[in-house]
């Protein structure tokens, strides 16, 4: 039986000791508690007038008024700050629980320069200086993000999309003076690089985009803190990427840096930060200032389609019905719907039930824009209360894999084949916050890499024919990383939409742009990663093709053999016959990618390369989805082998379509016959006829190689390349 033990007694006096010391340290700790307090108190706000009506005073005012915007908050801003760890104290706040702006504002305010080097941190008065600031306002539609009306500090706050009926004013001569016209928006409290997105109008100097070089109206968001809340103007007569300029109206940078601010009002002069990017120049001023302005809503839109959205159409259908509804905020508002396309406009007056309104509208599968407009009238004054500007109705199509599905510029431009009516969803990129932040509707851009709209050359190519050749708008996603292997892709043990993995990224932005019941195609291009490891290859290609026929709604799925696997080997065939292999197994298309001749390591030019193969896949999916034509088509394959039966050095290849072919002179040099390379290769009665040396046995082996870069290929009229193939045994 186990011992018990017994507490030992504690004397009277111990514990009211213990007692008395325990209510003397707490008691103590308030003390050092109250002090430290008191120590990192925030500074008190700094002072900020206001006028009769208790509203803060700015240099804005007068054309804030006339939109009936007031201001909302007021930020007086340090030479120094990090936002993301501290955030910002505002020197005015009153924006109303629940608010819900239909137009909102900015005014940058600088005075000085400070003869002492500028304010304190949390300073915002004009000492030191007695000139009017300089000051810029711009105004525009919601976007219904943080920036709407703050600071945007915590991770996936980021704003990079159009300033809409966007209107420019400033005392600065160097600003334009814009009346409801185009802008751009960056504001984000990341780090960014100069690299653009092309989203925004910009020239091109032959293939390069100098906007990648410089910091300015389109850079892109990365890793890391700096800080950055820009808005730009645009020429609004440049309709796509590739012509046109933007200006800078004003900018707040480097605020999540923990290092100098950044402020500007124009255009900054130094060469390769026209935004102000690295300026450090807030020190320069002694007063600055950032006041926020907005407009209350009489009537909010709930739903309804995006700006520049492409609506995904059933399979054949000639429109597309989508539903806009919402409410007033004041029972005595009426709402209107104006619709406009192809330079016509109508006005339908909406019925209100119980302050709410419903309209189901059509969108045409045309190449025409559609845009809508919310206007709401209260007290006889009629304000734009929302708009969805080049809505479209079209297909949509998902591109997935690594480099070769990316198809970046590795060598000439693909941007004269991008067209307006090529759409994109959200960001490529891999960074987690950026892509779940990215719910903008894009144009196609054919030579980015991982970024806003980026679709890849042959992609662009591919859209460019469905638009001028089936007269049909096309929605590309383009999920694609470089350099991954196969087990890269798969479905998320945790769910399809985790977002930490490229599939549940991929999928998210399906959902976001609304076609994942509605993807007419998944053209797949990977496995120069797997470095010929076929088995490991087969087996994650087969879990995608379950998984996407299991989270998506029936699309034609289409694989691309690879030219090379690895991409220093084009004699390594196993991974590439296990494609074609998996291509009756699985019921899906193979691609070819053989014929292309102007093929740079693992990836191609776009002439000769990716344009090329966009062509290609543009027929396969004219005859497959369109009604077009099937002959020459499909790339040659092989089903078979068999020895002529009156010369046993002969092999006749049958191939799965009897469509004439081009034997180019020298391909004999690409097959082999039980390792031996044959003699001659000729196309003949539908068929190819190979002649060995020697005689060939029954049992033997017939391999086609291919090659890498320019030489001879057996072809279709089209100029497809016939399917690399090995282990067809020759039959007597």
């Amino acid at each position: 039986m186990p011992r018990r033990h017994r507490p030992l007694p504690v004397p009277a006096w111990v514990l009211v000791s213990l007692v008395t010391a325990l209510a003397l340290a707490v008691a103590a700790a308030g003390v050092l508690a109250q002090r430290l307090a008191r120590d990192r108190a925030p500074e008190p706000r700094p002072v900020v007038s206001t006028g009769a009506d208790g509203l803060p005073s700015t240099s804005c005012d007068k054309q804030a008024r006339a939109e009936g915007l007031v201001p909302m908050r007021v930020l007086d801003v340090p030479e120094r700050a990090s936002w993301t760890s501290t955030p910002p104290v505002w020197s005015y706040d009153r924006v109303p629980e629940g608010f819900v702006p239909d137009r909102v504002g900015y005014c940058l305010e600088l005075g000085g320069p400070s003869s002492s080097g500028g304010p304190q941190a949390g300073e915002g008065t004009t000492k030191g200086s007695s000139q009017a600031p300089r000051w810029a306002f711009a105004s525009m539609l919601p976007t219904g993000k943080a920036s709407d009306l703050a600071m945007p500090v915590r991770v996936g706050e980021i704003t990079r999309q159009s300033a809409r009926d966007l209107t420019v004013s400033s005392n600065d001569p160097a600003v334009t003076a814009v009346q409801h016209g185009q802008g751009w928006l960056e504001m984000w409290p990341n780090s960014y690089v100069a690299t653009a997105s092309r989203q925004v109008p910009g020239p091109y100097t032959g293939d390069d985009y100098p906007s990648d070089h410089s910091y300015d109206s389109d850079d892109t968001p990365s890793g890391g803190e700096y800080g950055s809340f820009q808005v730009h103007e645009v020429d609004t007569t440049a309709r796509t990427p590739g012509a046109g300029a933007s200006r800078t109206v004003l900018a707040l940078n480097g605020w999540a840096g923990r290092g100098g601010i950044d402020v500007g009002i124009g255009t900054a002069p130094a060469p390769g930060s026209p935004d102000w990017t690295f300026s450090q120049d807030a020190g320069q001023y002694s007063m600055r200032r950032l006041t926020f302005f907005a407009r209350q809503a009489t009537a909010v839109v709930e739903n309804g389609p995006r700006p520049m959205q492409l609506l995904a159409r059933a399979p054949g259908a000639t429109q597309v019905v989508t539903t806009i509804s919402g409410r007033v905020t004041d029972p005595r508002a009426t709402v209107a719907l104006v619709t406009s396309r192809a330079g016509r406009s109508s006005t339908q007056q909406l019925k209100l039930t119980q302050g709410r309104f419903t309209v189901r509208v059509q969108v045409p599968v045309a190449l025409v824009g559609t845009t809508f407009e919310v206007r709401s009238t209260l007290d006889g004054v009629t304000r734009l209360a929302w708009r969805a500007e080049d809505v479209l109705a079209g297909d949509a199509l998902l591109v997935q894999g690594q480099s070769n599905a990316v198809a970046a510029q590795v060598q000439g431009s693909a941007h004269a084949v991008e067209s307006e009516f090529v759409r994109s969803f959200g960001s490529q990129t891999p960074l987690t916050s950026v892509s779940l932040a990215d719910d903008q509707w894009n144009r196609g851009i054919a030579d980015t890499l991982g970024n806003a709209g980026s679709i890849g050359q042959w992609a662009a190519e591919l859209g460019h024919r469905i638009v001028t050749q089936q007269r049909v708008p096309v929605a590309i996603i383009n999920g694609g990383e470089g350099g991954r292997p196969v087990a890269f892709f798969q479905r998320s043990p945790d769910g399809a939409a985790d977002p930490d993995t490229n599939y549940g990224r991929t999928i998210l932005r399906l959902r976001g742009a609304g076609v994942q019941s509605q993807l007419s195609a998944v053209l797949w291009y990977q496995g120069e990663g797997d470095h010929d490891q076929a088995d490991v290859y087969a087996a994650g290609f087969t879990q995608l093709v379950s998984d996407w026929r299991d989270d998506l709604d029936g699309p034609r799925i289409y694989q691309h053999q690879v030219r090379v696997s690895p991409c220093d080997s084009a004699t390594a065939i196993n991974l590439r016959e296990r494609q074609r292999e998996l291509g009756q197994q699985l019921d899906v298309r193979v691609l070819t990618t053989q014929g292309l001749t102007a093929q740079i390591g693992c990836h191609f030019a776009f002439e000769n390369g990716y344009r090329t193969l966009g062509d290609w896949n543009h027929r396969v999916l004219a005859a497959d989805l369109y009604g077009g034509s099937r002959r020459g088509v499909l790339a040659p394959d092989v089903t078979g082998a068999r020895l002529d039966p009156s010369d046993p050095r002969v092999v006749w290849l049958s191939l799965r379509a009897t469509d004439p072919l081009t034997v180019e002179p020298g391909v004999e040099q690409d097959f082999r016959v039980d390792g031996v390379t044959p003699t001659s290769v000729a196309f003949e009665s539908g068929r190819l006829r190979l002649t060995s040396a020697t005689a060939v046995p029954t049992g033997a082996e017939v391999r086609y190689l291919g090659h890498v870069g320019a030489g001879a290929f057996v072809r279709t009229g089209d100029g497809a390349g016939m399917l690399a193939f090995a282990g067809v045994r020759v039959r007597g």
